[in-house]
């Protein structure tokens, strides 16, 4: 028997953080290897795309694991989808209001015939 996962998934409007996403709708998930402890950030809208942008930067900056100078050149390599993130852009759980559940957590075993 496999085990299938899938993990809760919702739209959420983030405030509180300090950042530029404040007041954005985002698409997040919790996941059950890390005890529900924080939200994973998956996906946002075009809306939403600079301030997730500007977000990432200043985050990045301030732990100290930016690989450019300035927003500008962050920008640049963003626009062109040549940054790549370091880890999972995670969100404290009350910094986040669940506008919509999009899907449920759920466990599944499954039966996977697998020919060698």
């Amino acid at each position: 028997m496999m085990k299938s996962y899938t993990p809760r998934m919702v739209e959420g409007q983030v405030n509180g953080t300090g950042w530029p996403i404040d007041g954005s709708i985002l698409l997040l998930t919790s996941w059950d290897y890390d005890h529900h402890k924080q939200w994973h950030v998956e996906a946002w809208d075009a809306v939403s795309d600079d301030d997730v942008m500007k977000t990432f930067y200043q985050t990045e900056k301030e732990l100290g694991m930016c690989g450019v100078d300035t927003l500008e050149e962050f920008g640049k390599l963003w626009k062109n989808a040549e940054w790549e993130p370091c880890g999972s852009f995670c969100l404290p759980l009350d910094k986040v209001t669940v506008v919509r559940e999009v899907c449920e957590e759920k466990l599944e075993e499954t039966e996977r015939n697998v020919k060698c």
